[in-house]
């Protein structure tokens, strides 16, 4: 039985050709080990290698892989951004619907209560 890792994985190549390095470039510039840029080169890098080693390039990860925002989206996401922008109560609402797991209460807007005449605002 195989190990596998669900974690997306981004290709280093891409990241090598917009900085205009080499792997041993690279090594000096994110302050890694050898085999990390091994590994990155032979298995991808995780989400977290991708944002700070573009960043330690002076790039940022979206302008070295082009499906960087798109990763980010839920379905939802998707049906929403082919069909245009929406505001956030809609969102709210269609992310309800479809899976209320990922609607927690902190995400949900925080009423507060009116203050009298008397108090002040804290």
């Amino acid at each position: 039985m195989s190990r596998r890792n669900p974690e997306p994985r981004w290709p280093l190549w891409p990241l090598l050709r917009a900085a205009k390095v080499t792997q041993e470039d690279l090594l000096r510039r994110v302050g890694e080990s050898t085999s990390a840029v091994y590994w990155a080169n032979r298995y991808g890098l995780t989400e977290k290698q991708a944002d700070e080693w573009s960043l330690r390039c002076g790039l940022m990860p979206h302008e070295v892989w082009d499906g960087w925002f798109d990763a980010a989206l839920t379905e939802n996401d998707r049906a929403f951004l082919n069909n245009g922008w929406r505001p956030a109560w809609l969102w709210l609402e269609a992310t309800r619907e479809a899976d209320p797991a990922l609607v927690e209460p902190s995400y949900l807007p925080v009423t507060m209560p009116p203050v009298s005449d008397g108090e002040q605002a804290a």
